[in-house]
């Protein structure tokens, strides 16, 4: 089939055929700062700076950790292939270049979609995965306790989440968070 033959969205899927590297890349990187972003905002929200107890392996995972970070990436190149077969058709030059992604329109609908997929997709799903956060767990330290709490035996802790080093949690009686070293806990129980 030749180029004026082909639909737009069989132009799109072989442009990420014939360029996979860079979009491969550059999909793995703006998934890395999505995870590095709702990440921040989750951990904020119980006034922890994430950014201090998280080691680079911890960021660089972050998108596979959270499933509404790779819808996100998936929405947006869905979301950019339509806008590429829209635009395609609308257009009735000839595109062997495929020269409309050096376009205003085409530049515009991708950093829209990068900027707002995250929010849609967040606004969408967010109470499909409501249960992944804020588990109810019982923890047992090596040695020690945590300040205020007399037995965190019978206390109940929500897990926020974990780094390679630290485990987060927070305690609804006193509205607290705990930063506590992995190396410190000797197991850790998911409640149903």
């Amino acid at each position: 089939m030749s180029q004026e033959e082909s639909s737009g969205l069989e132009l799109y899927l072989g442009y990420l055929r014939e360029h996979w590297a860079l979009a491969a890349s550059l999909g793995y990187l703006y998934l890395t700062l999505l995870g590095m972003a709702q990440s921040g905002v989750l951990f904020a929200k119980y006034e922890i700076n994430i950014f201090e107890f998280a080691e680079l392996n911890d960021f660089l995972l972050a998108a596979f950790r959270e499933p509404l970070s790779l819808l996100a990436g998936l929405g947006v190149l869905v979301y950019v292939g339509l806008a590429f077969s829209f635009i395609y058709r609308k257009r009735s030059r000839d595109l062997r270049s495929l020269s409309i992604f050096k376009s205003r329109s085409m530049t515009i609908n991708l950093v829209a979609s990068v900027i707002a997929m995250p929010f849609i997709i967040q606004i969408a799903f967010a109470d499909l995965f409501k249960g992944s956060y804020e588990r109810d767990v019982a923890i047992e330290l090596r040695r020690g306790s945590l300040p205020g709490l007399a037995n965190i035996s019978t206390t109940n802790f929500k897990l926020i989440g974990t780094s390679e080093k630290f485990i987060f949690i927070y305690e609804d009686d006193s509205k607290r968070s705990y930063v506590v070293p992995v190396s410190n806990i000797v197991g850790v129980a998911i409640k149903p």
